[in-house]
C-alpha cells in the first residue's frame, strides 16, 4: 500500500504546510501514543478521499519540537488545519467518520 500523507519536519513545515496551494491536514503525533496508531488508517483514508484537493500532513512532536511548540502540542494528539486563505486553526481529538473532523 502507497503512503497518502507526507511526514514534515520543523524545516520543511513552513514549505510543505504554511506556503502549500491545497489545504492541508496536520496530523500530530508521537511514537509512544497509542490512539496517533489506532489514527493512521482513518488519515490514510482521508488523504485518498481528497487526494489532489487537499493534503494530510504528519509531524512527530518528539522529534520536531520547534513545529509542535509553535501550534501548542504537548502530549495530547492535536490536528489543525491550514490553507493560504486562511490561517490555522487548532482542534483537539474531535475526529468525526464523515469526512470531516471539527473540534
Amino acid at each position: 500500500m502507497i503512503a497518502l500523507t507526507t511526514s514534515s519536519n520543523d524545516s520543511s513545515f513552513p514549505t510543505d504546510v504554511l506556503q502549500s496551494s491545497l489545504p492541508v491536514l496536520v496530523d500530530f503525533w508521537g511514537e509512544w501514543c497509542g490512539p496517533c496508531k489506532a489514527m493512521v488508517p482513518a488519515l490514510e483514508q482521508v488523504a485518498a478521499d481528497y487526494a489532489g484537493r487537499a493534503k494530510v500532513v504528519k509531524v512527530e512532536m518528539d522529534k520536531n519540537p520547534k513545529t509542535a511548540t509553535a501550534f501548542r502540542v504537548c502530549v495530547r494528539r492535536r490536528r489543525c488545519s491550514c490553507s493560504r486563505t486562511a490561517p490555522c486553526r487548532r482542534r483537539t481529538w474531535a475526529w468525526r467518520r464523515r469526512r470531516s473532523w471539527r473540534g
